[in-house]
Order: C-alpha cells, then structure tokens, then sequence
C-alpha cells in the first residue's frame, strides 16, 4: 500500500501507438502484432500477440494490431474514469500507426475483393472510427 508507480505530468492525456511485423516466425510465418499506452507520454499498458493465422499481406497484422488496440483502448478510457485523480480523456483518442495503407483501409468503408477477409474479422475498429472515438494517425519512428 506504501509502494506504487508516481506520474507526474501536466496534460495526461490517453494515446495508443500499434504495430506489427509480417511473416517473422521462422518454422510457421506468423506475424507478431502489439500496442501500448501512454497517458502524458508514459506508458501505462502494452500487449503483444502472435496471429494464430498466417497473414496473407504486411497490411493484415497492423489491422489485427489497430483492431486489438481499439478494444482495449476503449476499456482503458473506461478504467481511467473510475480513478478520481486522473481527467477522463477527450471523446476522441488517437491511435498510431506506421503503415498508411492500413489507415487508408480502415477509413475507407469500401471493402475490396483483396482486403475481405480482413474487414470482416475486424471491422468494429471501422465503427469506431466513423462514431469519432478513435481517431487514426500515421507516425514513423
């Protein structure tokens, strides 16, 4: 009870940064995707994951990323509510992503031939965005 982590920022406010590699296994060529969390610039939660299918494109695993991320960022932002000390984030929180046709795909409510097995396992990240919750940036390392 005497111990804890201290944050000690002016403006704390909640972003996520995904990302993934593509085919990295070297016996099964699955793709490892991730996230973390920040509030003011410290990182509060992270995951990682193995795709328990093979990725057919580089685009697949930073979609399953962006897909996983936006669920849990929704629950952070819900968590972050109930500690008293802390501002509830803004209604629009941004998530990052390294890959523009992922973002693009994402925001585009089209669904291709070559992209429909990926928009119909994650597609609740598209309504996310559409209703203004998540916004979607790109940003390089």
């Amino acid at each position: 009870m005497n111990y804890g982590l201290h944050y000690f920022c002016t403006n704390p406010i909640l972003e996520c940064y995904s990302d993934a590699n593509w085919a990295s296994g070297r016996t099964n060529s699955k793709s490892t995707s991730g996230w973390l969390f920040t509030i003011g610039g410290a990182i509060v939660a992270w995951s990682s994951k193995k795709l328990t299918c093979i990725a057919l494109s580089s685009m697949e695993p930073k979609y399953f990323a962006m897909s996983l991320a936006s669920k849990d960022l929704i629950c952070m932002k819900n968590f972050i509510r109930c500690i008293p000390f802390i501002e509830v984030p803004r209604a629009t929180i941004t998530l990052y992503c390294d890959n523009q046709a992922t973002i693009h795909n994402i925001k585009n409510m089209r669904i291709s031939n070559n992209s429909k097995h990926i928009a119909m396992r994650y597609n609740h990240i598209r309504k996310l965005v559409k209703k203004g919750k998540i916004l979607l940036e790109y940003f390089t390392y």
